[in-house]
């Protein structure tokens, strides 16, 4: 699967996923995407450009962006760090999980210990349960829920 299969397809068939009210504690937490990925409260994803975007959705689109590249950059720096990951036989994939997973603590000890990612690698309070859909919500539901949530952010952000 990985490698050959769209990023919203390994995450909704993912343990995250999964136990996505736990690990992202009731809508607590959130994960920034693009619009490959479905609007939903537990994943943002940027405004569609349908002809009417308006500055404030630009800008929080501009916004959410700005944090998805941060992301990148940090996966980045990571596969710069132990090139393994980006040549990796994924052909047993729970060893490659296993190899991602110690790769990304020891990228985390070593910027704990200051050990920082050389320029020539390559690098290419919240407690609110109204945006967290019940089980038997529809797909029209569960987005409606992301919507309200963007909408929230983007008060929050003063646009």
């Amino acid at each position: 699967m990985p490698g050959s299969t769209h990023d919203s397809r390994v995450l909704r068939t993912s343990p995250l996923w999964n136990n996505r009210t736990t690990l992202l504690e009731n809508g607590a937490y959130f994960l920034a995407a693009d619009s490959g990925y479905p609007l939903t409260p537990y994943t943002i994803v940027p405004f569609s450009d349908d002809g009417t975007m308006t500055a404030r959705r630009r800008e929080f689109n501009r916004a959410l962006s700005h944090e998805c590249v941060l992301a990148e950059n940090g996966i980045g720096a990571v596969k710069g760090r132990f090139p393994v990951l980006r040549q990796m036989n994924v052909a047993n994939v729970e060893h490659a999980c296993l190899l991602t997973h110690a790769a990304f603590i020891l990228n985390a000890l070593c910027d704990m210990h200051h050990d920082d990612v050389m320029a020539d690698w390559d690098t290419t309070e919240y407690d609110d349960d109204r945006y967290r859909p019940d089980d038997d919500d529809d797909e029209e539901d569960v987005r409606n829920l992301g919507e309200v949530r963007r909408q929230h952010l983007m008060q929050q952000l003063g646009l």
